[in-house]
């Protein structure tokens, strides 16, 4: 992995000539003969300005905070102009935010701030205000920067998310959920379009009616817990044949997050690289038209993690993609895997962080074993070493603010009691660089759940609030859960 570390006087002014726009036929196709590449440019807003190492090389115009020359350079050819800004201030500046949004959608926006992964309320609301990526991770940055700039436009693929065209078939792979993996559409999509998505939704909440029905069936006939009542005195919500009693889920109303109904991803929409109709096409252009094509493998067996981190009890969440809430890590279980390594895999790839698993917290079964699914407790892996390059020692990045500044100064001073305040950010990191898998994960505390925006209430609503209030965990031993081995014959723990 590339340390990089923040630098106010990074050179970045190395230009490439102007490029020439192209004009698309109906079917998204590149109609020019000619060629021309995207032109990247960057701005960067705030007293604490960030940027990562060889900045300048990546970029070809270094442009100034001012929204009215942005508008002017993002205009001359918005088929080809494509604008990053890093927005740098001390504090949540979503007015800015929101304002650089309107330069259009193919802005590709980065919010650095020291609370990115701590502040589950704020990442949220940065996202809602326009922003595609937030993050205080210098690494993420200058893979983000790299990922941007390395889409060139010489291809003859359209975006159907934003429409900008120009793009080969592994750009549009890497651009679509750079750029868009937290994006919903807003309520002007056509309404025939619309209908499956409907009746899609209609489904989904009958199925998740008749999921908690079950559930609670299931849990009332037999459980494999032995857990006592949460100290906090609520009353439990079933009691299982062995005298246990299961937790009953918090039940305050959520925020209204101000959604539209229609997801890119849930559309019966044309694939603009083999014109194939999907309903997930997200999924499908990750799956299909990526560097290597991947198999899309269904067990049916699930495993989720309720991390803790110990030094203060902080829990980690997922922020889920198009606009779905946090939620906890996990994901299906892949043939060949056991449990543990299952979950281990999604919370990384999900939410970015090593994890050993230390329980189980509850094993479920529904549609006669069709799906099946555990939930463990387990700690994050201090970040001590890179995973990526062989267990090498990585640096903690450092950052580097201009003294010549006054506004610079005080914020260093911010940036400076935010460091030392926040040495659990750079211990146990977790993911801000968004990815067909996420948006990113942030640590949030207990008493933050009610005001945050969850996918689906019930597993963290019942689970996080169960271990913080010292509930009983089982142990990862099939003989002391003999339930784990009925349930899950053809997986190992």
């Amino acid at each position: 992995m590339i340390t990089c570390s923040v630098n106010y006087k990074a050179p970045l002014h190395k230009c490439i000539p102007n490029a020439s726009s192209l004009e698309f036929n109906r079917k998204g196709r590149a109609s020019s003969v000619v060629m021309a590449g995207f032109v990247h440019g960057l701005s960067v807003h705030g007293p604490s300005v960030v940027a990562t190492k060889k900045m300048g090389e990546m970029f070809s115009r270094r442009l100034s905070e001012d929204l009215t020359c942005l508008i002017t350079w993002v205009n001359e050819n918005p088929k080809r102009n494509l604008l990053t800004a890093v927005v740098a201030e001390p504090t949540w500046d979503y007015r800015l935010i929101t304002a650089l949004r309107t330069l259009g959608r193919t802005c590709y926006i980065i919010v650095w701030h020291s609370d990115a992964t701590e502040d589950g309320i704020a990442r949220i609301q940065a996202f809602q205000s326009g922003a595609n990526m937030v993050t205080n991770n210098p690494e993420h940055l200058h893979e983000a920067l790299q990922r941007v700039t390395s889409i060139h436009g010489n291809g003859d693929l359209s975006c159907p998310w934003c429409g900008l065209g120009g793009f080969s078939e592994h750009e549009l792979w890497r651009h679509q959920p750079l750029y868009h993996i937290y994006e919903v559409r807003d309520g002007g999509a056509n309404f025939w379009a619309i209908i499956p998505a409907f009746i899609a939704c209609g489904v989904l909440v009958l199925l998740q009616m008749f999921n908690v029905f079950c559930v609670v069936a299931t849990r009332t006939r037999k459980s494999t817990q032995a857990l006592r009542v949460p100290p906090t005195g609520k009353k439990a919500s079933t009691t299982a044949n062995n005298g246990a009693l299961i937790p009953e889920p918090l039940t305050s109303p959520r925020p209204n997050l101000n959604h539209p109904i229609v997801q890119p991803d849930k559309l019966d929409s044309p694939c603009p690289a083999c014109h194939k109709r999907t309903s997930r096409l997200t999924r499908h252009i990750n799956l299909y038209h990526g560097p290597t094509q991947l198999v899309d493998e269904r067990t049916g067996v699930f495993a989720l993690a309720v991390v803790r981190r110990p030094e203060d009890g902080k829990f980690l969440m997922v922020q889920e993609r198009y606009g779905e809430g946090y939620w906890l890590p996990g994901g299906g279980v892949d043939t060949g895997e056991s449990l543990r390594q299952g979950a281990m895999r999604e919370a990384w790839e999900e939410a970015g962080a090593d994890i050993v698993v230390t329980g189980i917290l509850t094993v479920e079964s529904l549609h006669r074993g069709l799906w099946r699914r555990v939930i463990f407790l387990a700690e994050p892996v201090p970040f001590l070493a890179n995973r990526d390059n062989g267990g090498e020692a990585a640096a903690d990045p450092a950052l580097t603010i201009s003294d010549t500044d006054p506004a610079a100064v005080r914020a260093a001073s911010s940036f400076a009691a935010a460091d030392a305040a926040g040495s659990l950010r750079h211990r146990y990191r977790c993911k801000t660089l968004p990815d067909v898998e996420s948006a990113g994960a942030c640590w949030v505390a207990v008493e933050e759940l009610e005001a945050l925006p969850l996918r689906s209430t019930s597993e963290p609503l019942t689970w996080i609030p169960w271990v913080a209030n010292g509930g009983r965990v089982l142990p990862l031993n099939p003989e002391a859960v003999p339930e784990v081995a009925r349930t899950f014959p053809d997986f190992q723990l």
